[in-house]
């Protein structure tokens, strides 16, 4: 009996010591599970949200890159738009005398096609004609400074610079100098003249934004009335002197 409550009392120590190594198996590999579950866990969420910034970053680069071309195309056309529509020529008779504009012969506005021979031809227009001062030209008007006669306090005959405009609208103006507010001047008729001379284009342009060829056109259709009107003033006033002897 005495042996026998030896090996029962070893059973039980036994016994109670593989519980307790079981537990404590059991907890340390519990522990080591959910350190390798963090731990993997942690690195994928790691991983998917570089993964997602590296996308976003991307997309973001792609995008601003796309903005970017779009905005350069953008600025190209812009660019051609402004330039095409701001495009203005002014031929003055100090630069033809100078020489310090083109030299080219474009003798007939049909012979224009570019904004070179535009130049080109209303620097011989001015070099052609000494009543002829300036010229400027552009997509939207084309003016044209020739001497016309006026008289000064209504009896004192002078020449003057008077500039008549044609414009794309279809208004056509005629100004003098400012002291032409002390002459008589017959601005009503050259106007009358310059409009009818470059009606037939301004209507066949249809309100549109001149091309060179047109301006050329509008130029030579204005410096042939302005011409015309001048020589008839002093034709008249020679006639007049001539009656009065």
């Amino acid at each position: 009996m005495k042996y026998l409550g030896t090996i029962a009392l070893g059973l039980v120590l036994v016994l109670v010591s593989s519980s307790s190594t079981a537990y404590a198996l059991g907890a340390e590999a519990d522990t080591v599970t959910d350190i390798d579950a963090n731990v993997s866990g942690n690195a994928e969420a790691t991983e998917s949200i570089s993964s997602e910034v590296e996308v976003s970053g991307s997309g973001s680069a792609g995008a601003a890159e796309s903005a970017s071309g779009t905005a350069g195309a953008s600025g190209n056309v812009s660019a051609q738009t402004d330039v095409s529509a701001g495009t203005e020529i002014l031929i003055t008779r100090a630069d033809v005398n100078a020489g310090s504009v083109v030299q080219t012969a474009v003798s007939a506005p049909n012979a224009v096609q570019s904004q070179a021979d535009l130049s080109a031809y209303a620097s011989s227009v001015i070099r052609a004609d000494s009543d002829a001062d300036n010229a400027q030209l552009s997509g939207t008007a084309v003016s044209l400074d020739y001497k016309e006669r006026i008289r000064l306090f209504g009896f004192i005959p002078i020449l003057v610079r008077a500039t008549a405009t044609v414009n794309a609208n279809g208004d056509t103006t005629v100004s003098y100098p400012w002291y032409a507010m002390f002459a008589t001047t017959d601005s009503a008729t050259l106007r009358s003249e310059v409009r009818a001379a470059t009606s037939d284009v301004i209507s066949s342009n249809a309100g549109a934004s001149f091309s060179a060829a047109t301006q050329a056109e509008l130029l030579s259709r204005i410096q042939s009335a302005m011409k015309t009107h001048l020589q008839a003033s002093l034709a008249a006033e020679t006639q007049t002197s001539a009656s009065v002897q």
